[in-house]
């Protein structure tokens, strides 16, 4: 027989909670837009879209997805602005989804012939549009390293394998040689600390991409800690050795905590998730972030690109990590610059910032941050995607105030 003690008690604390969420969250985003407009969106259930396996048969994909009339295939690009450079956004090979304008879950993925003769693959990977354009955001194109540092369940990597490997796509032409000849160099590598979620990540990376891949180790599944000081010296690659790194940090994930919320209560239950919340997370996951967002830019080239993404809603787990790693690499620039050292800042890249009459993607579900962009569910235009915020960055070369002030002047 439960307790009803500490039923009352774990309520009471329960509704604390709850009523101490709405308090920060409607200090966030106005207490009429929360209220009325993105915690009865976040309510909703989460939207999924399809994303395409291109390593397999596109046909069978098709007819295994079976689109509905208000059903369209998508692909998730350019993302650049029509005054990008041309040749770099047809570089990039983008990812294929089927986007669905209904309720209907799309059915469970199946093993369809791929680009192997011998071997079957999985069709396809069921997640939130918003993921698919925030990985696509990266622009991983052939002949590049990647790093995908907190990856499991792996979409967000099968994204990245699309764009590094278009060659080795099921429907490639057959006179295509491009993923035997840039298979030398590209690389993706993905990480995932935790052991249950890393034997999973590993699991989907294997039901999703070319067996060759990991043959040629061409695609590591990695088990490191990001957060810690040491994860440099352990990263296949090390310090400096990637061209573009993804970060999806662990976050407040606060829909989550919503859902779980909704459903315990309707089973007269308290979800734990909502219970043990406090605004204090947030701080502590914060500084978790910002290790991880350090480890990330270290682990990049000079010039080389970070994108960095949560599934929070909380200005503290998003523009706030990145104002707070700028400061940080700031206050180093003193003590990195003696002789053999490398000094680095890093400059917001806003080359995929949609213009006033862009009808992207990135303009279509998301809106502007101080530092990047969120995709949140009741986003006018939006079609209920999200919350996904992302901010992409790129690590260049330190100039000093007195360097800047004299290359304005020339």
């Amino acid at each position: 027989m439960p307790n009803v003690k500490s039923t009352k008690v774990l309520q009471k604390r329960s509704d604390a909670a709850l009523e101490s969420f709405h308090k920060y969250y409607a200090g966030l985003w106005g207490e009429d837009r929360w209220h009325k407009s993105l915690f009865p969106a976040l309510i909703e259930s989460t939207r999924y879209c399809a994303l395409v396996n291109r390593f397999a048969s596109f046909s069978e994909v098709q007819a295994l997805l079976r689109p509905l009339p208000e059903d369209k295939l998508l692909e998730i690009g350019p993302v650049l602005t029509a005054t990008s450079s041309a040749e770099v956004a047809t570089a990039v090979t983008y990812p294929i989804v089927l986007h669905s304008s209904t309720e209907r879950s799309f059915p469970t993925p199946l093993n369809v012939s791929s680009a192997e003769p011998t071997s079957r693959i999985s069709s396809h990977w069921n997640l939130d549009l918003a993921s698919v354009l925030a990985a696509a955001m990266l622009q991983a194109r052939p002949g590049e390293q990647v790093l995908d540092l907190c990856a499991a369940p792996g979409g967000k990597s099968i994204v990245l394998a699309q764009m590094l490997w278009p060659g080795l796509h099921a429907d490639a032409p057959a006179t295509d040689s491009e993923g035997t000849t840039s298979m030398t160099r590209t690389c993706l590598h993905s990480n995932e600390s935790d052991r249950t979620r890393h034997k999973r990540l590993e699991a989907n990376m294997q039901s999703y991409l070319p067996s060759r891949l990991f043959t040629d180790s061409a695609v590591r599944v990695v088990r490191i800690d990001a957060s810690e000081k040491s994860a440099l010296h352990e990263l296949p690659l090390g310090a400096g050795g990637y061209d573009k790194v993804l970060l999806d940090a662990p976050c407040s994930s606060e829909r989550h905590i919503i859902h779980a919320h909704l459903k315990a209560s309707t089973a007269g239950q308290i979800a734990e998730e909502l219970a043990n919340w406090k605004a204090s997370h947030t701080k502590t996951l914060a500084k978790t972030q910002a290790a991880l967002l350090m480890t990330a830019l270290k682990a990049v080239k000079l010039g080389g690109k970070v994108l960095y993404a949560t599934c929070s809603i909380s200005r503290e787990e998003n523009d706030d990590v990145i104002e707070r790693t700028i400061e940080a690499v700031k206050r180093k620039h003193k003590n990195n610059t003696g002789p053999g050292q490398s000094s680095w800042e890093i400059k917001i890249d806003t080359t995929f910032e949609p213009g006033p009459e862009s009808k992207s993607l990135v303009a279509s579900m998301t809106e502007s941050t101080k530092y990047g962009r969120i995709a949140l569910p009741d986003h006018v235009v939006g079609g209920r995607w999200g919350p996904l915020y992302f901010c992409l960055m790129q690590k260049v070369p330190y100039k000093s105030k007195t360097e800047s002030t004299s290359n304005d002047n020339i």
